[in-house]
């Protein structure tokens, strides 16, 4: 039973299986069974937005965990008497990503490289579990066309360039500091596959510990890419560059931002699309769960620093929160985002509350979306987390 002692607590499940011979029991431990969360933010987040949000209860701090694990009580900004957020309690629940269905299967051998394995030949034993065609020198992993990166971990830079049929998956990857990117593709890469990893920086402590950015388009001309079910945390722009057409993006749990300058001078995005995109090869960002919990800028931006505009996105069903603004539509009005979809996502506003204007819902700092152009865009069933009522480009 839950009541009134519980607010801003954790709850811990216990499941029991059962058949002819008998049952067992497992009850959840770990980091996520934490007990209280915490109300604390960034310093510089709270500077920015004057102060501390009020009555909202953030992640415990602790990387994989849910952000928000069945909160209950009255001081959070919703409908009605309980004022109880949804979707972020569980976002598995409303079919985003979360710890529960992002990165390596539960108990996935993993090998240590350089440690134990500089390629799948060695030398440790058991390196063949870790695929084909990738070797380790010169401080990062590198593939060839038709290789497999699997069940490794390691701190480092992975290189896809000019590469086809490149499947990564099943694998816990780190790296921190400026202009390291964990899997950088570039040089027109093709039919490749990031999916089921963990892709963390270090830590959140200490800035230039936090990674740059998980993922990193380079140049563009990537086509035929998925990225999905990936845990992402600890990093500044997550996704970052994404210029190409023809990506699936999906599942994905992206999450406790860090810094990757030690002067704290970079920015903040969940996913960073530039412009470019294609009529015949359209890209796909659904089903993530995207929590910004930094004031700055957004947890979804479609930007133009190419100085082109973006066209043929998909933007449908994500769990977004935080930033400046839960979307950016287009970068600025000068290149009006075109031919894209913004449906059935939700927003949510558990870390910025009513700070700027005064009204419950925001989502992110300044509001909920920001650039929409309706001329030949397509908004639809978008919704607030907080109380299930429609938003409004």
């Amino acid at each position: 039973m839950v009541g009134s002692s519980d607010v801003g607590r954790a709850l811990a499940v216990r499941v029991t299986a059962s058949n002819a011979s008998g049952s067992t029991s497992t009850t959840s431990s770990g980091p996520c069974d934490t007990g209280l969360m915490s109300n604390a933010m960034p310093a510089l987040t709270q500077s920015s937005i004057g102060g501390p949000p009020a009555s909202t209860y953030f992640d415990n701090g602790e990387p994989g965990c849910s952000p928000i694990s069945a909160v209950v009580g009255t001081g959070q900004f919703g409908a009605g008497a309980s004022g109880e957020h949804f979707c972020t309690n569980a976002p598995i629940t409303c079919g985003f990503a979360d710890i529960a269905n992002t990165g390596p299967p539960a108990g996935t051998t993993l090998y240590d490289v350089p440690g134990m394995c500089t390629s799948p030949s060695g030398p440790g034993s058991g390196c063949g579990s870790t695929g084909s065609g990738w070797s380790y020198s010169g401080g990062a992993i590198h593939l060839t066309s038709g290789a497999t990166l699997r069940d490794v971990v390691y701190n480092g830079q992975v290189l896809v360039g000019g590469l086809s049929n490149v499947t990564i998956e099943d694998n816990d990857l780190t790296d921190s500091g400026e202009n390291n990117w964990i899997v950088t593709l570039a040089g027109n890469s093709n039919n490749i596959a990031v999916e089921d990893n963990d892709l963390s920086g270090l830590n959140d402590t200490t800035p230039g510990d936090g990674c740059d950015s998980a993922v990193y388009e380079e140049g563009g001309g990537s086509t035929n890419v998925t990225v999905a079910n990936n845990n992402m945390w600890f990093c500044s722009a997550t996704m970052n560059q994404i210029s190409s057409g023809s990506w699936t993006i999906e599942n994905n749990y992206i999450h406790d931002f860090a810094y990757a300058e030690s002067n704290k001078g970079n920015h903040f995005d969940g996913i960073q699309f530039e412009g470019g995109g294609s009529a015949t090869s359209p890209t796909a960002f659904a089903n993530n769960t995207d929590l910004m919990d930094f004031y700055q800028t957004s947890p979804v931006i479609l930007s133009n620093d190419n100085g082109l505009a973006n066209t043929y996105r998909s933007i449908t069903h994500n769990l977004l929160a935080g930033g400046d603004f839960c979307l950016y539509a287009a970068g600025t009005s000068t290149y009006p985002t075109t031919d894209s979809t913004f449906s059935n996502n939700v927003c949510s506003s558990v870390y910025i509350g009513a700070n700027r204007t005064g009204s419950a819902d925001e989502g992110g700092a300044f509001g909920p979306v920001t650039y929409y152009t309706s001329s030949t865009n397509t908004w639809s069933g978008n919704l607030w987390d907080d109380n299930g009522s429609s938003i409004a480009p």
